[in-house]
């Protein structure tokens, strides 16, 4: 705040002597450069309680009857001071690849978990992806002939839910948390999906020396069991 309010006060201080403007003015450009000091703060954006964000967009496969989900995910860090980060991608089997950067330069920490690390400044971003096995599970699906059922398991509301071509409804709309929707299978020879979306991060990360802030969207898409099975 001292270091902005000097800059402004630097500049201001000749045209003050110029336009002849009173003093007044100095007080005004310290309470506005505190003002926005202290939001900066708030929200996390400078100080030692700076938090590192990441927003994510995902797409997330899964296979009903199976632990787990597939994610491939595009993400931009932003850091909030020059120092060196090391942003872990906790819980998955996978990597995190740097645009730009060879994919033989991947990095995993002592656990094996992917990690993105380097230095970066107040401000800078990075933008990267990732490929990875987690445990993230958002929809589960049972099978009884032709009756399938589609159920969220999740916390979150999901929206624009919809099957695949081949059953008796295509467009569901919103399933919010424990709802379930049950259709019938007319065509057997489709592959039988059903995808929402999900605005939330899917990929959980986290930094040694800061917290991490997350968000971003995310399409879900869960294979459905075949006619004939139960999972």
């Amino acid at each position: 705040m001292l270091v902005y309010a000097a800059a402004l006060g630097m500049l201001v201080w000749p045209l003050n002597r110029v336009r002849s403007r009173s003093l007044s003015v100095y007080p005004v450009v310290v309470a506005v450069v505190a003002a926005g000091s202290v939001v900066a703060l708030a929200s996390g954006r400078v100080g030692p309680g700076a938090r590192v964000h990441v927003s994510q967009s995902a797409v997330v496969e899964q296979l009903a009857g199976t632990r787990g989900s597939i994610v491939a995910a595009r993400a931009v860090a932003e850091f909030p001071a020059f120092a060196d980060f090391e942003l872990r991608a906790d819980r998955a089997d996978g990597a995190i690849a740097v645009r730009g950067r060879d994919r033989r330069d991947l990095k995993f920490d002592e656990n094996g978990a992917p990690i993105l690390a380097g230095t970066y400044g107040l401000g800078a971003t990075a933008v990267f992806e990732v490929e990875a096995v987690t445990p993230f599970e958002a929809l589960g699906a049972t099978s009884n002939g032709a009756t399938v059922r589609v159920t969220n398991t999740s916390t979150l509301a999901m929206r624009d839910c919809r099957f695949g071509a081949g059953f008796s409804k295509q467009l569901v709309g919103t399933l919010t948390p424990g709802q379930q929707v049950e259709v019938t299978r007319q065509s057997p020879e489709v592959e039988p999906v059903f995808s929402c979306r999900l605005d939330a991060a899917v990929v959980e990360f986290a930094e040694s020396r800061r917290l991490v802030d997350s968000n971003g969207t995310a399409v879900i898409v869960l294979h459905l069991p075949e006619p004939g099975t139960q999972p």
